[in-house]
């Protein structure tokens, strides 16, 4: 029942707004990039394994960073992420 497509993702810049993204902003929906790019891979004889992380691409303009922000990401009931840049 999770919508992959309407769930909007939050990200903060330091603590500030920066603005929001979309599933559907990954070719319209981020399963048809995660299909994509499996099969590419098996054309190529690359298995995906058990535990390997896949990123889809971004819901949303990539926020420009510098040594010692801090980004975060709201992907509201599947969590949240950030990190730090030194």
């Amino acid at each position: 029942g999770f919508d992959y497509v309407n769930e909007e993702i939050k990200v903060t810049l330091n603590g500030e707004p920066t603005g929001s993204g979309f599933g559907r902003n990954v070719l319209g929906d981020p399963r048809i990039g995660l299909t994509w790019l499996v099969n590419e891979l098996s054309a190529l004889g690359i298995a995906c394994e058990q535990d390997q992380i896949v990123t889809t691409g971004t819901c949303r303009v990539p926020v420009t960073v510098k040594p010692g922000d801090r980004v975060d990401a709201d992907f509201g009931v599947l969590g949240k992420v950030g990190c730090s840049f030194v």
